[in-house]
């Protein structure tokens, strides 16, 4: 079984013997540890970015576990100071002897230079990212903000501080939010025309439902004295009459009739200055590959050559002679691939989950001890979702995969195996978990993000679960394919909108002819794809198609040595890598067990 060796620091002899001084990471990046100690200067360096990145980043901070006090600062001046502090990190890396470290700590150094570097790089871009879109418009205030809120002990010493601090800043939030679309519209730099409902949708869904924030279940309340319950509901009600809907409708006003009427019909970041620029940091961003635009156009393409000679073996096999599109319409009209209530849904989840569990000893010698689940969705973030999301909790906590339980009349279930696989088990939970309780793991390696991995494990762990044969039937292997369609149009979509001036008209066509998506969900994508969040949907083909390149390649070098498990070991015992980081990794993995191959083979 392949095995991590860790290099432990005695911080209290390095203390004794050696020059180290810890600065205040927040106030003064000026941590100076001998050089005698690369290791240790390592882990200060790898902490110190930790300590800069969680006070900017909500995910981050969640992740963690930690308690949010404070919404990300998203305004030029809060992206440029950390990207300044960013840069004396980069500056001591640069210092460290690389060559004197162990092979996990070289991943870590290689992790933490291209985690400096994009944060150094981002005030480049910053009038080119729009925080308020379709997809992501109400992530931080429904999806961080409440749950926030609603985690914050109230009869705690400073639990009535802590909410009223946390409250109020939201409104500074989204008067950042509508300071930046409107300076953005200075600079020719404004949301396309089909973006603009969305986002005045879910603004005003928001600004409907926040009242609920200033209201308080007695159950909360209890143990607290009546100036405390008095002083917390006042100050509530005040914050939100007086900073959070002013802020909101100050945003709803940016994006009115006028806005509507300028914005472009185009969608895309090639139509705006620097925005090829900015793809190409984006697409290095979200897969860490060095490929171009039109690279990746034609790796979708090929990818879907092959992917609809398959379904169409798959049709012939049950009979059907009719086109793809006719096959496609006939599922659609097959009430057994629907659920009739979100019950159900969640019960269909479930049985697939029900049907690996037995047989994931046999292809996982480690296995994360947080618990897992399937739950819906908040029905206010469901409005700009597609099929659903898993989100890990704090260490400890159950991670969910939320399914949208809405408009199910619109939503056929055949690709429910691929789905559940991919955010649950062995996908998504199985990996962000791992590295949640690798305590072996330093904190920064634990928080490590790099979508190419993260989404290509997942989309593995799909394919893996076909070969374990959970997906033989036709219809669930059919749903495979289309969900393998589905990523890899993507690299064609993504593209072609971002990159070669696609309209969404020409970028939906393309999806409703090769995916299984009805046209209200294509629009989602599209929108997402141009708008939202350009280049991470790269990520989800690009990563799984390097991991079975990885696979490939070990199975090659090991032959009947080769052992699936170890092979997963490897991939999941050194939590997220980028890449290029991935690859080093596993050829160490290789010659670990063809030395240990040879070593066995001598004469005793």
């Amino acid at each position: 079984m392949f095995r991590l060796v860790i290099l432990v620091v005695s911080f209290q002899s390095l203390l004794i013997t050696g020059c180290i001084n810890f600065a205040n990471a927040e106030s003064g990046l000026t941590t100076e540890i001998s050089s005698e100690y690369p290791a240790a200067q390592l882990l200060d360096l790898s902490q110190r970015y930790l300590t800069l990145a969680e006070a900017n980043d909500d995910f981050l901070r969640n992740g963690s576990g930690s308690s949010e006090r404070k919404l990300p600062d998203r305004s030029l001046n809060g992206i440029k100071r950390v990207a300044a502090q960013a840069d004396v990190l980069l500056q001591q890396l640069n210092v460290i002897a690389i060559g004197q470290l162990s092979h996990e700590d070289t991943l870590t150094a290689a992790l933490l230079r291209r985690d400096l570097e994009i944060l150094i790089e981002a005030p480049e871009h910053h009038w080119l990212f729009f925080d308020v879109t379709p997809y992501n418009s109400g992530y931080v205030m429904s999806a961080e903000l409440l749950p926030a809120l609603s985690k914050i002990d109230l009869a705690a010493p400073d639990g009535v501080e802590h909410y009223l601090l946390l409250f109020t800043d939201s409104g500074r939030f989204l008067n950042e939010l509508a300071s930046k679309l409107q300076e953005q519209r200075r600079r020719g730099i404004m949301l396309p025309k089909a973006a603009i409902p969305g986002v005045r949708k879910t603004y005003s869904r928001l600004r409907d439902n926040l009242a609920d924030s200033a209201q308080f279940d007695p159950s909360r309340l209890a143990g607290m004295n009546p100036d405390q319950i008095g002083r917390l509901q006042r100050d509530a009600s005040a914050a939100l009459h007086e900073m959070l809907y002013p802020a909101l409708d100050r945003l709803l006003e940016t994006l009115a009739d006028d806005y509507l009427i300028q914005a472009p019909e185009a969608a895309g970041l090639y139509q705006y200055p620097g925005g090829e620029a900015y793809y190409k940091y984006l697409i290095q961003r979200e897969t860490s590959l060095d490929l171009t635009p039109d690279e990746i156009h034609q790796i979708g393409l090929q990818a879907m050559a092959g992917i609809q000679q398959k379904m169409r073996a798959i049709r012939q096999k049950l009979g059907f002679t009719g086109t793809a599109a006719e096959f496609h319409q006939q599922l659609r009209t097959d009430k057994t691939l629907y659920a009739s209530s979100p019950e159900e849904v969640e019960q269909r989840y479930r049985a697939y989950v029900d049907r690996i569990e037995p047989r994931i000893p046999n292809y996982f010698s480690q296995q994360p001890k947080t618990p897992y689940g399937v739950k819906r969705a908040s029905p206010m973030a469901e409005v700009g979702m597609t099929a659903g999301y898993y989100r890990g909790g704090a260490p400890g906590e159950t991670g969910y995969y939320y399914y949208n339980g809405s408009n199910l009349d619109d939503r056929p279930m055949i690709e429910a195996g691929f789905l559940i696989y991919h955010e649950l088990i062995p996908g998504h939970h199985f990996h962000i978990s791992l590295v949640k309780e690798n305590q072996h793991l330093s904190a920064y390696r634990r928080s490590v993000r790099v979508n190419a991995f993260a989404e290509g494990w997942a989309n593995y762990a799909s394919q893996l679960a076909l070969e374990m044969g959970m997906l033989d039937a036709p219809y669930d292997h059919y749903g495979f394919l289309l969900s393998d369609a589905f990523i890899s149009t993507r690299l064609v979509v993504d593209t072609g909108l971002n990159h070669m001036g696609w309209s969404l008209e020409r970028a939906s066509e393309y999806m409703l002819e090769n995916t299984f998506y009805s046209e209200s969900q294509v629009a989602t994508e599209v929108l997402r794809y141009s708008t939202d969040i350009q280049a991470q949907a790269l990520s989800y083909k690009l990563g799984y198609n390097k991991i079975l390149e990885l696979r490939q390649t070990a199975k090659t070098a090991l032959v009947e040595r080769f052992d699936l498990r170890e092979f997963h070991a490897a991939m999941l015992s050194s939590g997220t890598l980028s890449m290029p980081v991935l690859e080093q990794h596993i050829h160490r993995y290789i010659a670990e067990a063809s030395e240990a191959t040879q070593a066995s083979e001598v004469p005793r």
